[in-house]
């Protein structure tokens, strides 16, 4: 899958088009919660946050200093840094006309911490956008009641199963294909493996599905480059490297 086919699958999503029609009508929604799959999570919340921000001369590495994240994608905020992004939020923007935060793997949040956003969902700052990003809507009834749900649905056929490379030559083509530096490359590398997680499924091999599945989520946790990505699939999938081997490394 290459980098704009991944974009486009952002940007015909029905959730998508909602938000963008509330911007362009000069609606900016305080408070998302968005359902997307783990794969385009990243992608889908710095194109959320370039909308949102309306501010790109301070975008740096993927970075705006009024972009603020509690967790990491697959890995909740606990109810500490919940409460410090009360505190975040209130102050005044630093470049843009309002401030961003963005809540990662929002369906995994305690209890206490879920509710210690309770108010800052209900009545944000003027200036103060949220976002909650997710896989499953298992948000309190009480947030859920207070947020504008979204989907990022994506086409069965990106998730369904596809067979991963064997050959080298097979390997040498899958990293060529991903290797031109543009935004959302990584995400994009991430849907793949989902679908060959899907056929190691299929095929019962479950623990080369579970080590790729977990390949993913600590890329993501660890924030690895694309590049790093994939050499640690080769050897995971391939050389069959452990992951704690690769991740006790890098820590």
């Amino acid at each position: 899958m290459s980098d704009n086919d991944f974009a486009a699958l952002i940007e015909n999503s029905g959730g998508w088009n909602e938000i963008c029609s509330a911007v362009n009508s000069g609606r900016h929604p305080q408070s998302v919660a968005a359902l997307v799959p783990l794969a385009g999570q990243e992608y889908f919340v710095e194109c959320y946050a370039r909308m949102m921000l309306e501010d790109e001369r301070a975008w740096s590495d993927g970075r705006h200093p009024d972009l603020i994240y509690a967790g990491m994608p697959d890995k909740p905020p606990s109810i500490e840094e919940c409460r410090r992004l009360n505190e975040e939020m209130s102050l005044h923007p630093v470049s843009a006309k309002r401030r961003l935060s963005v809540i990662w793997a929002a369906e995994k949040l305690s209890l206490e911490a879920e509710n210690s956003l309770l108010k800052l969902t209900e009545e944000p700052p003027a200036n103060a956008c949220i976002l909650f990003v997710m896989e499953e809507n298992k948000l309190l009834p009480t947030i859920r009641s207070r947020v504008w749900t979204i989907n990022i649905d994506f086409p069965q056929e990106c998730l369904s199963a596809s067979k991963p490379p064997e050959t080298p030559a097979e390997w040498a083509e899958w990293f060529g294909r991903n290797s031109s530096g543009k935004k959302g490359e990584f995400d994009a590398a991430c849907l793949e493996i989902q679908g060959w997680i899907n056929y190691y499924i299929e095929q019962g091999e479950f623990a080369k599905a579970s080590n790729a599945d977990l390949l993913v989520k600590m890329a993501k946790q660890k924030n690895t480059s694309l590049s790093m990505l994939q050499d640690m699939a080769f050897a995971v999938l391939q050389g069959d490297v452990s992951c704690e081997q690769i991740f006790g490394s890098i820590r």
